[in-house]
């Protein structure tokens, strides 16, 4: 059983890339730290590729899925789709 407690994020984005149909677009990794199991002291390290695209109020990515965003001012509210890898039944 693998329960995540701690996703740390490895700043090795990549600047803002700028795509030529007005998007933006970043590349990078990240690291998932959590426990080996609930309640242990032994700590997996795994990477996550980070590859993010947005155009206008959408977005896609592997950060924050694939969703549309809307801004009320100072106010920002979206709507998204993710993927949760579920956890191992051992």
């Amino acid at each position: 059983m693998k329960k995540l407690f701690l996703l740390a994020t490895v700043a090795t984005a990549l600047p803002t890339l700028a795509m030529a149909n007005d998007g933006t677009g970043r590349v990078g990794a990240a690291a998932i730290v959590a426990p080996s199991y609930l309640g242990g002291n032994a700590y997996d390290v795994r990477p996550l590729p980070v590859v993010e695209y947005s155009r206008d109020n959408w977005f896609v990515g592997t950060t924050r899925g694939l969703g549309a965003e809307h801004s009320f001012g100072s106010l920002r509210a979206s709507l998204a789709l993710t993927y949760s890898p579920g956890r191992d039944q051992d």
